[in-house]
């Protein structure tokens, strides 16, 4: 298990209080597959594709619903809160690489939502850090107190980058853009 963010990450990432208790863990593992297993675009689609996938069964599965109406209001924060969890360093490079190498039929339909998606979470990340919730110097990465051990695991989360992650200010943690 990859562990889950902390109610403060959650309420960072504007995730609604009822689906709080959603578990990203699938999607966030779904995500990783990015870094370690795609190589092309189309490989790096897919694998945004099955986290979104993931991420409205996890919402079915926490509401006890099998059809459940998400809303984008809903779907964006979660999808950035399993990039979160993910702790993918180079997301920023992944979506550059996927926007310049796409063909012309990939920017439509769910494909293009999804990549407008991760679009608009590596901004998210981009703007944590311009407004102080990531120490200067460390683009698009998650403060190490964002995320919490599961209990199935050490007492250490090993997932996040190697470089140390401090918030600015921890007493300030209004993101309001």
């Amino acid at each position: 298990s990859l562990g889950r963010l902390s109610t403060q990450a959650l309420h960072i990432c504007g995730v609604p209080e009822r689906i709080r208790s959603v578990d990203l863990s699938l999607a966030a593992a779904t995500l990783l597959k990015i870094q370690t297993d795609c190589k092309c675009p189309l490989e790096m689609m897919t694998c945004l594709l099955a986290a979104n996938n993931a991420i409205i069964d996890a919402i079915s599965a926490a509401l006890h619903s099998l059809s459940v109406q998400v809303s984008a209001d809903e779907l964006l924060p979660l999808f950035i809160s399993a990039l979160a969890l993910a702790s993918l360093p180079n997301i920023s490079s992944v979506l550059q690489y996927m926007m310049t190498f796409h063909s012309e039929g990939d920017l439509q339909g769910q494909s293009g939502y999804q990549l407008a998606m991760l679009e608009a979470a590596v901004e998210f990340f981009s703007q944590c850090h311009r407004k102080g919730f990531v120490s200067k110097g460390v683009d698009t990465r998650v403060p190490r107190e964002w995320c919490q051990a599961s209990p199935e695991r050490n007492s250490k989360v090993d997932l996040l980058p190697v470089h140390q992650v401090e918030l600015d200010r921890p007493d300030n943690l209004n993101c309001s853009f």
